[in-house]
């Protein structure tokens, strides 16, 4: 059985892991409309136990994109 993740999930784990190769394909699916920023602020903060700060980088990332 295979698993197939929503998009702006995808994206969420991506930027909790936040390495370069991550943030490429997080901002190239943002910058083609595939997944929207907004989204992805909300659902980060919903993910249990995402340490304070990673969270808060990932999120500045985030608004970069919207620059």
């Amino acid at each position: 059985m295979g698993v197939c993740p929503e998009a702006h999930d995808l994206c969420v784990s991506k930027l909790c892991a936040f390495r370069e190769k991550d943030r490429e394909f997080v901002g190239a699916l943002v910058g083609a409309g595939i997944v929207e920023a907004s989204t992805l602020r909300d659902r980060l903060a919903t993910v249990p136990g995402v340490d304070p700060t990673a969270l808060i980088r990932a999120v500045t990332w985030l608004d970069t994109l919207s620059r």
